[in-house]
């Protein structure tokens, strides 16, 4: 149910009377390659947070699924035909005017859903997480602790899928910059949403995006003596670059058309599902601190929105 579409009186008893999540789903209308939709990380949101809901129904009471937003605004989509620029102060503005709706109306549990992976997009929507625990109201951003996942890349993690699938680990080796349309987005859409992927994928070009001595990657060799962490999120944009200045421009990273149904469950039901999940419990039931963006700083940067 969305709450926005019932009578007043009665999604205010709904949110009194349920003590459950209620869910917001922020996402761009960005280029995401020949193959798949302009609303790409829409739909996948929006079919994991129904997946969640699911997961959370099976350990507590049951409540109901209720979405407050369905917001197709993003910082720093990908570019083409179609996509819809954002910026990040007009993205933070829309979603503290949300987060105090949601305040004023009586929520007491908030999920930010988003399949997005810009860093002012992902600090943006931490900006409503912030406003809303500061007075008193649970929420998280948990695709946070995804993106945190692939820049703290672990490959080792993911081996068994390549013996599952027939695939060597020097496969598994180059998710770590699939971070667009590639192999790992197709999958998930595969599995969650394959009326949306045009088979075409298959025919579709390896992208080669390898790390280079940019300016970036040098200031990240720089800071690794002092604060991995924030070299790893230098070279991590680094890359980002690279392939944003591919000509002719793909739109897509890494091997597309090695997705398939099997890889996206995999991904979706063994690594994104169970960090949802947990975030969710975590937080939301357990009142712990929920995990915090990477790139804080990159705020504070006055070109951030070129980086």
């Amino acid at each position: 149910m969305n709450i926005y579409d019932l009578p007043h009186t009665k999604a205010q008893a709904l949110l009194k009377e349920n003590n459950c999540p209620v869910f917001v789903y922020i996402n761009p209308i960005e280029y995401h390659g020949p193959h798949l939709p302009l609303n790409t990380d829409a739909l996948q949101s929006i079919a994991l947070g129904k997946k969640l809901h699911q997961q959370l129904t099976q350990k507590y009471e049951e409540f109901p699924y209720l979405v407050a937003a369905d917001i197709r605004l993003g910082v720093d989509p990908t570019p083409g035909a179609g996509t819809v620029t954002t910026s990040f102060k007009e993205l933070k503005s829309c979603v503290l005017k949300v987060s105090r709706s949601l305040q004023k109306m009586g929520a007491r549990k908030v999920i930010f859903l988003s399949h997005h992976g810009s860093p002012l997009h992902s600090l943006a929507l931490f900006e409503g997480v912030k406003y809303l625990r500061k007075n008193g109201i649970q929420a998280i951003s948990p695709f946070v602790k995804v993106i945190n996942k692939m820049l703290n890349f672990d490959p080792i993690l993911y081996y068994p899928l390549a013996d599952k699938i027939g695939e060597p680990r020097s496969f598994i080796d180059e998710l770590q910059y699939d971070f667009h349309a590639g192999c790992f987005e197709t999958s998930v859409c595969l599995y969650l949403a394959p009326e949306s992927v045009d088979p075409i994928f298959k025919e579709l070009l390896d992208v080669s995006h390898a790390k280079k001595k940019t300016f970036l990657h040098s200031i990240s060799k720089i800071a690794g003596r002092f604060h991995s962490k924030t070299a790893s999120e230098l070279d991590y944009i680094s890359v980002a670059l690279n392939w944003l200045k591919l000509n002719p421009f793909p739109g897509y990273t890494g091997k597309p058309s090695k997705a398939s149904a099997e890889i996206g469950e995999y991904f979706v039901n063994k690594h994104i599902l169970p960090l949802y999940r947990q975030e969710a419990i975590d937080v939301l039931w357990e009142e712990k601190e929920p995990e915090s963006p990477m790139m804080v700083w990159i705020t504070k940067v006055p070109f951030k929105e070129v980086l």
